[in-house]
């Protein structure tokens, strides 16, 4: 029965709070990510094959296509630049199975806050799967590899729109580096298809930038969240059970010797 007073003098509290909040209108979109500096690697085959079925967009929670680039077309982009074909013989076929993102709420912690929308958080979780398979390749047998890579990264669920497409697009370019990475190791490694020498020689670069606002409501809502914490604290601690005190064994009396006072 308390929590439905709580909750609406928590919402009047956090709707003074952004209502006095100030949100710049001069957000210049955000750049897609299109590997266009990308150094290429040469792969000892005659042919490379490249397919997707990511199917964005399948399930309920995919929120690809509110980013400025889809994991899936950045995996595309990236895969078609960074490798190319030198041999005379051989096919190495690259499936792309998943690449996606997925959001849930999160609540807060508090659980005053926790009944309070805007004080959870979103996680958001990226999911790319590739497949790798070479195939007639002269005196080499046939090998193949199925990676996964996850990454996830919590937001505030009031932050600004310019700060969640930084913060993804970020969490993104650090996942290709990570995927890049164990690629080149197992082409050059288990498959032996790329030289030593054609290897790159630094990791892709992380270029994306967080703005410095990351939320609507600003300060004000970071000191309101700070003052519930507190108080669910001092809450906490007055309702703290008492501990009993220990129960103590009565010690024997000692006898005291006394002279009169009269002699």
């Amino acid at each position: 029965m308390t929590k439905l007073p709580l909750t609406l003098a928590l919402s009047a509290l956090l709707l003074s709070s952004a209502c006095t909040s100030t949100v710049p209108n001069d957000v210049s979109p955000m750049a897609q990510l299109t590997f266009a500096h990308m150094q290429m690697v040469p792969i000892n085959v005659s042919k490379i094959n490249y397919d997707s079925y990511t199917r964005r967009g399948a399930t309920t929670w995919d929120v690809a296509d509110d980013l400025p680039t889809p994991p899936d077309v950045a995996m595309q982009r990236y895969l078609k630049k960074r490798f190319r074909s030198i041999g005379t013989d051989g096919i190495l076929n690259v499936n792309l199975q998943q690449a996606q993102i997925t959001s849930t709420e999160v609540p807060n912690d508090n659980k005053i806050l926790s009944y309070v929308p805007l004080a959870n958080v979103t996680e958001y979780k990226f999911e790319i799967v590739v497949d790798l398979e070479s195939t007639y390749l002269a005196g080499q047998p046939n090998a193949k590899n199925t990676m996964r890579f996850v990454r996830k990264s919590r937001i505030p669920v009031d932050s600004t729109i310019a700060y969640r497409e930084a913060r993804l697009q970020r969490t993104l370019e650090e996942l290709m580096v990570d995927i890049d990475e164990a690629l080149l190791n197992v082409l050059s490694g288990r498959f032996g298809l790329i030289s030593e020498r054609n290897l790159p020689k630094s990791n892709l670069p992380v270029k994306t930038e967080l703005p410095s606002l990351q939320t609507n409501t600003g300060t004000q809502w970071n000191e309101f969240k700070g003052s519930v914490n507190d108080m669910g604290q001092r809450i906490g601690d007055t309702f703290e059970q008492p501990q009993a005190e220990p129960v103590s064994t009565p010690q024997p009396l000692t006898p005291v010797e006394s002279e009169p006072l009269n002699k």
